[in-house]
């Protein structure tokens, strides 16, 4: 019991053995913690159904009652009211007086309407496909493979390409969480007044491009990406008042990439694949890339010194990928045709890799 209550000092930062009573309370503070670790897909789930609902939309004006939301929704009263006490707690929501609710300033990031809203990627960690995935999480840890490979009986993507409906919530989600993280670290970091064309390979609805031309007037860009998801793509570029200097273009970057950019961005997307579909994927931007050109790499890497855990553990469940130290990015670059320049660090955990064609250096 004295060897136990050492190690509980030394983890808590002691260095003397603590008092009976304040044994008792870090004892206290230490289950509670691991209490909250092992509820969290509560918080989860009930954010991920606000968000459903529209609740944080429907609250944007003004303050309403559950009664009244629950009529909007088409919800039960007393079940939703439930919810709002939750949402509470988790101060998303806040009383405003006679039964009413409205929106906290942090709940305001679960409006539709809102500039960086967090809707999407609510939805997103709400899906039943994400559930299922970690579900099989025992199976990933034992086996190497992807859980939401033995939850769906099919890769991700494959899943996703047969539902419309559901890729587009992924989508969304993704976006929201690069527009969230990337977006500013990358304009911050990197300057690309310089360049004449940009190419965005897997660049989903182009909110990345999308924002990389606003900040450079003289830049054009083309979003290139899976036939299915470009299309959305090219709705938002248009609604940014871009459609004239940036292109959307369709297809497989394991079959091709476009060529003739004098630079090509290639964000959060590599780690998601295992190391012979990104040296397929980088062969393919080698084959594009011109002489002058240069490849860049936003991705976060593995760094121990990093917070960077659960991204790698998500990986692991949901693709056949896996975080990467610069070293292990170099040789990949290497193996593809590709010289790694330099790592430019962000105000993010992402950092961007800058490439050259091989031949060039």
């Amino acid at each position: 019991m004295v060897r136990r209550w050492r190690r509980l000092a030394r983890a808590l930062g002691g260095r003397t053995r603590p008092s009976g009573l304040a044994r008792a309370k870090e004892e206290r503070a230490l289950r509670g913690r691991l209490v909250q670790l092992i509820t969290g897909e509560r918080a989860t789930q009930a954010v991920a159904v606000a968000a459903e609902l529209g609740i944080a939309d429907r609250l944007a004006e003004h303050s309403k009652a559950a009664g009244d939301l629950a009529g909007e929704i088409g919800a039960s009263e007393g079940s939703l009211s439930r919810l709002l006490r939750v949402l509470v707690e988790l101060r998303v929501l806040t009383p405003a007086g006679d039964g009413r609710f409205e929106l906290t300033e942090m709940g305001q990031f679960l409006r539709s309407d809102t500039p960086g809203s967090l809707r999407p990627w609510a939805l997103m960690e709400g899906s039943p496909w994400m559930w299922a995935a970690w579900g099989e999480l025992r199976h990933s840890v034992k086996t190497g493979e992807p859980a939401v490979d033995r939850a769906l009986g099919q890769s991700l993507y494959e899943y996703l390409r047969e539902r419309p409906e559901e890729e587009r919530v992924f989508n969304g989600g993704m976006a929201a969480v690069a527009e969230g993280v990337t977006h500013a670290a990358v304009l911050d970091a990197y300057d690309f007044s310089g360049i004449g064309s940009l190419v965005d390979v897997g660049g989903g609805r182009g909110a990345l491009l999308s924002a990389i031309l606003s900040a450079n007037p003289n830049l054009r860009g083309l979003v290139f990406d899976r036939p299915s998801v470009v299309q959305e793509a090219r709705s938002h570029l248009e609604a940014a008042g871009l459609g004239d200097r940036c292109r959307v273009v369709g297809g497989d970057f394991f079959d091709s990439v476009p060529g003739g950019g004098d630079a090509y961005v290639i964000s959060m997307v590599l780690n998601d694949w295992d190391d012979e579909s990104v040296r397929a994927i980088l062969s393919n931007c080698r084959t594009a890339v011109p002489g002058h050109a240069r490849l860049l790499i936003v991705e976060v890497l593995d760094d121990p010194s990093a917070s960077v855990g659960t991204l790698d553990l998500v990986l692991l469940v949901i693709t056949p990928g896996r975080l990467r130290t610069e070293a292990e990015w170099a040789v990949l670059l290497a193996d593809s045709g590709f010289r790694l320049a330099r790592a430019i660090p962000t105000r993010s955990s992402q950092r961007i890799l800058e490439a050259v064609p091989s031949s060039t250096s």
